[in-house]
């Protein structure tokens, strides 16, 4: 006979507290007596004050009995009673259910896939333990995830397992037994097993950390062997350096299975065929496909794989490939051959010219206007360079002498023999920035002062003796690229599976430069250290992240496959155990005992809690008080 919720201990220190409490009120008389006295005002004032006497003695024992054994069968209820040897005491297993992306395959049965081998596995092991052991459910993948509490209501443990679906990253089995023993050593009286049912198959660094767990009270359910299987890892696409509607293709794809596997990889973009492939990969290997795609249109890039195994939701990845937008730019100039070399030798800059009397303040969101020579009559309402003119001063060549190195427009100007032959000297008011100077004075500012930026020239950049200086294309290239630095970002979309990303970011990089949005992912954590961003996703969908100097899109839909499979020590246990003889047969004692206890308390109080407590006999009364009354009066009736 044993407790199964409670120790003796604890049961002993709930329950003494409680008797020797209703036992002390039962000793605290406060009962009240009806006695018959003469009326108040023929009262006399005697010499020696009455003796009352009070003896500490129960009136009522079988009630306070009735009380204690109620309250002790509730508390023995609560404690979960169990009559037996103590050799037949329940114990605690954790069941570890593998719900790995590998679990969705097909199994060797007609139409199942080892996710449902697995949960007929998982029942039948649960019918095997005595009904006294408890449960804990666990489902692991990347995460190892508690499912159920340690719990004996085979129901609540049975509706979990069929609820256990596979998701779409690999199994971490050393973080799932971690889970486990740490569960049995913090949660479980008596620690039963640790059973493990799926494939097994983890990552090559999970093999080393498991091999260092402690598997003495392991025992595995290993389901399927050597997978036939060839898959895509990854597809990613990058814009080209030198030609920003040009796109690097990378896939990857990698061999599961113990045979060479041949198939064909073909490559479509928005519903066309842009190349193939063939490839012949090695058993356990990874093989690598490069394409090239020029794409002026946005579209959906999709990497298909020929190959008839038993896995589908690998041979293929979609990415979405976005349109360039180039930056709009608005020249109002009378010598457009001057802008034209400049400004045309890009594709990500669209152009366009007129005359100065064309010039207007409206125009499309997200532009640049670019004023040559003239005072415009209002500035627009858009990102503006003004080629200001010389305004009634005198302009006389002058060279540029300081560069403002802390500001983006002057990034990597350090030369000092820029010659202009005519130059204007600006008054930089409250607030801008002044970008170039010459001995005389500031001739290229910037204001930012208001909701778009402003920069102005006291010289023209293109004209004779400029136009062919180095620093100039470069200060127009840190121009744009501050205007619009989504142009000059490195874009690189991918396909992956859900689970850790790790990124190496530029040195001096901070967390407040780093955007990230995920709107189809609930509660992504992100952590920067050092110079290494790391950001974990648990289901699938897009992750974009904006770096000062690169852009990546992350499309978390490729399953991830474990590509070994972990072989169990020797000695660990295998298979489901033989079915528990009679101890499987026992029933709870819990709801009889709380339904006596509760009985106990009702009968109880009907048979005294609602009489008044009766007057002690008259033989245990104190001896009456001596009272001098006039006899005159009749006597009133008092109640004390």
């Amino acid at each position: 006979m044993g407790f199964l919720n409670l120790t003796l201990a604890e049961f002993l220190a709930v329950f003494l507290p409680t008797a020797a409490a209703v036992v002390a009120l039962y000793l605290y008389d406060r009962s009240h007596r009806r006695q018959i006295v003469s009326t108040l005002r023929f009262f006399e004032k005697v010499s020696r004050a009455p003796i009352l006497v009070r003896r500490k003695k129960i009136q009522q024992p079988w009630s306070l009995l009735l009380q204690l054994v109620s309250i002790a069968l509730l508390l023995l209820a609560i404690a979960d009673l169990e009559l037996g040897r103590p050799a037949d005491r329940t114990r605690d297993h954790v069941l570890i259910l593998e719900t790995s992306a590998w679990m969705n395959s097909a199994s060797n049965a007609p139409r199942a896939s080892w996710m449902q081998v697995a949960r007929r596995r998982a029942l039948d092991y649960l019918k095997a333990l005595p009904a006294q052991d408890r449960v804990l459910l666990i489902r692991a993948d990347q995460l190892a995830t508690p499912a159920t509490p340690f719990t004996r209501d085979r129901r609540e443990l049975e509706a979990a397992i069929r609820a256990s679906e596979a998701g779409a990253t690999a199994l971490n089995l050393a973080a799932a037994l971690e889970l486990a023993r740490n569960t049995q050593r913090l949660a479980s009286q008596r620690p039963g097993e640790i059973v493990f049912i799926g494939s097994g198959r983890v990552m090559p660094g999970d093999l080393e950390r498991v091999a260092s767990a402690d598997a003495s009270n392991l025992r595995t359910i290993l389901l399927g062997g050597e997978p036939n299987n060839a898959g895509i890892r990854k597809l990613a696409a990058r814009r080209s350096p030198a030609d920003p509607l040009s796109w690097d293709i990378d896939v990857g794809v990698y061999n599961y299975g113990s045979s060479e596997h041949r198939s064909r990889l073909t490559l479509t973009f928005a519903g066309t065929r842009v190349a193939q492939k063939a490839l012949a990969l090695h058993p356990h290997s990874a093989g690598e496909a490069a394409f090239s795609l020029r794409a002026v249109q946005a579209g959906v890039l999709e990497a298909s794989l020929d190959s008839k195994d038993d896995y589908r939701a690998d041979n293929r990845a979609t990415i979405e490939l976005p349109k360039l937008v180039p930056l709009k730019i608005q020249v109002f100039t009378a010598r457009p051959s001057l802008w034209q070399p400049l400004l045309t030798a890009s594709t990500a800059l669209d152009p366009e010219f007129r005359r100065p009397e064309e010039y207007t303040t409206a125009g499309p969101a997200r532009r640049l206007v670019i004023v040559d020579g003239f005072q415009p009559p209002g500035f627009p309402q858009a990102d503006m360079v003004w080629i200001a003119p010389s305004r009634g001063q005198p302009a006389s060549p002058a060279t540029v002498r300081r560069w403002n190195a802390t500001h983006p427009l002057a990034a990597g100007l350090h030369n000092k023999d820029v010659r202009v032959s005519r130059a204007s000297i600006l008054n930089a008011a409250q607030g801008d920035a002044v970008i170039a100077e010459s001995d005389r004075g500031p001739v290229l500012t910037v204001s930012t002062s208001g909701e778009f930026k402003r920069i102005t020239f006291g010289f023209h950049p293109l004209e004779e003796g400029t136009e062919s200086h180095l620093a100039i294309p470069l200060l127009f290239a840190n121009l744009v690229r501050w205007i619009s630095p989504e142009l000059f970002r490195t874009a690189e979309i991918s396909a992956a599976p859900p689970g850790l990303i790790e990124i190496q970011t530029r040195e001096g990089t901070r967390r407040d430069q780093i955007q990230i949005t995920a709107p189809q992912i609930r509660g992504l954590a992100s952590t920067l250290v050092g110079n290494r961003l790391r950001l974990f996703a648990a289901q699938a969908g897009t992750v974009r992240m904006t770096l000062p100097e690169r852009e990546l899109v992350y499309t978390l839909s490729l399953p991830e496959v474990g590509e070994t499979r972990w072989t169990p020590p020797a000695g660990v246990r295998q298979g489901v155990p033989p079915a528990a003889g009679g101890s499987a047969a026992r029933r709870d004692l819990w709801p009889w005992l709380a339904l006596a206890g509760a009985l106990g308390l009702l009968a109880e109080w009907i048979l005294y809690g609602r009489n008044p407590v009766a007057a002690a006999p008259a033989a245990r009364r104190p001896e009456p008080v001596s009272l001098h009354v006039t006899p005159a009066h009749q006597p009133e009736e008092v109640h004390t």
